[in-house]
């Protein structure tokens, strides 16, 4: 079967009746289809469909009618300009995280032979976007509570890190409130995108995030877990060590209230591209 994409574009998009712009949804499902560039769309390319890929084309549709997230319909999701495997074992990476990777690389511009964990690691993302663009860190540990995410991790190192940073990449599964113990090191900076949706908020997300790992993003009681945290952190950490987070303006408040009753030496918040309170960066 051959198509004008804009027909293609226009009738598959009468299939997305849960979503109030089904075209931008198709429009993004195409381009990963059929890896189709926005100069084709502009052209009006013509495409060449196969039954089968049709059919495939079609089940896509109807899963993402589901609201199952485009990210594990293709299996990938674009971070830091890198192309990261996913599926529902880890969260979904998210553009707030790639300035929380900027806002890391700035911090470790003039220092070198760095250790450095990440706590909640998912997919890896973190780590892996910034070995790409620094030498400075001697080595790098990424843990997570989930076999599953450690495998996925492991994955994406391996097919997006050249041999020599490879070696300074680590993952473990490690369940960081309950099993510091098995940490041998001690870290100049802690980087995490640790879950960050109240009890509360949880219920309201985007039906798309229902499919992401729950553990990843509620935090059950946040007192109880982010003093944790932050008491697991400061033991890790050197003197003068940091800790980056990621975090939300309805959990800022609490964090800063568990803070204020340690002995760091200072913390200051950043804010996110919507400039919302998003991120704490403390030093010990």
């Amino acid at each position: 079967m051959k198509f004008q994409l804009h027909k293609l574009w226009s009738c598959l998009s009468h299939r997305l009746t849960n979503f109030d712009h089904p075209r931008n949804e198709v429009y993004y499902i195409l381009k990963l289809f059929f890896s189709l560039s926005d100069k084709d769309f502009l052209l009006n390319s013509e495409i060449k469909i196969d039954s089968a890929q049709w059919n495939r084309l079609i089940q896509i549709l109807q899963k993402r009618n589901q609201h199952v997230p485009i990210a594990y319909l293709f299996s990938r999701k674009e971070f830091y300009s890198l192309s990261f495997y996913v599926n529902e074992s880890v969260l979904i990476p998210r553009p707030e995280t790639e300035l929380l990777v900027e806002i890391f690389l700035k911090e470790i511009q003039n220092k070198k032979e760095l250790f450095c964990l990440d706590v909640g690691t998912g997919s890896g993302c973190i780590p892996i976007s910034i070995l790409n663009h620094t030498e400075n860190i001697h080595y790098f540990l990424g843990i997570d509570i989930s076999e599953n995410a450690i495998k996925i991790a492991n994955f994406n190192k391996k097919q997006l890190l050249s041999l020599d940073k490879q070696k300074i990449l680590e993952f473990q599964k490690i369940d960081f409130l309950n099993e510091i113990y098995k940490i041998n090191y001690k870290f100049d900076f802690i980087i995490s995108n640790p879950p960050y949706v109240l009890p509360n908020e949880y219920l309201n997300l985007e039906k798309d995030l229902f499919y992401e790992p729950k553990i990843a993003l509620l935090v059950e009681n946040p007192y109880q877990f982010y003093e944790q945290f932050f008491n697991h952190c400061y033991k890790l950490l050197n003197k003068n060590g940091f800790v980056l987070l990621e975090s939300s303006p309805t959990l800022l408040p609490i964090q800063i209230e568990i803070l204020n009753q340690m002995n760091f030496e200072s913390y200051r918040i950043e804010k996110d591209y919507q400039a919302l309170d998003r991120f704490l960066i403390i030093r010990k």
